[in-house]
């Protein structure tokens, strides 16, 4: 799956405000008049123009290399815990049309494909068990989904251990009810 690129949602630049207010110095060919050697000083001017402040702390070690910069934007940006690809994995499997508008359906799922597709690596693929992990969180009713929350953060999270801490909540309502109604009664 990640060799496979996801095709892209069309952007159009000019509605992004940050971008109206940039002055892009157009590439010239290399030769005496180049200012290549220039360009990547641009490419980096650009991203730390277009970088909200927070960002900042991702890019700034990585001085005047445009790549390593992107590289960093691009890592610090990927939420590639066991919650991130499942969410990703979910709204791919969950996306539904509204009313008539396929361009919508086409560009919403082009995205979540392509989220999901930045998370697979070839030391990490998507696997049956990632489904099935992603299959039990998306049926849990809300009350339950608290119960596996911290599974999350993990880096990878394999449906049995989903089914672990579900078999747990599960004896931990159960005697809690029990309690209840030894109490009661």
């Amino acid at each position: 799956m990640a060799d496979v690129p996801a095709p892209g949602p069309v952007v159009d630049l000019t509605t992004v405000p940050k971008l109206n207010h940039i002055h892009i110095i157009p590439l010239t060919a290399p030769g005496p008049k180049s200012n290549y050697l220039d360009w990547v000083k641009a490419v980096c001017a650009l991203i730390s123009q277009i970088v909200e402040p927070v960002n900042l702390r991702f890019i700034r070690q990585h001085g005047s290399n445009a790549h390593s910069t992107w590289e960093a934007l691009h890592k610090a940006h990927q939420n590639s815990t066991a919650g991130g690809r499942m969410y990703w994995l979910q709204k791919v499997v969950n996306a539904k049309m509204d009313g008539d508008d396929i361009d919508s359906l086409i560009n919403e799922l082009a995205t979540s494909v392509e989220k999901l597709n930045a998370l697979v690596e070839p030391g990490k693929p998507l696997t049956t068990d990632n489904i099935h992990a992603a299959s039990l969180l998306k049926a849990l009713p809300s009350d339950w989904v608290s119960c596996v929350s911290s599974l999350m953060n993990e880096p990878d999270v394999s449906a049995g251990k989903v089914v672990l801490a579900l078999k747990a909540e599960s004896l931990r309502r159960k005697n809690h009810l029990a309690d209840v109604r030894m109490k009661a009664g």
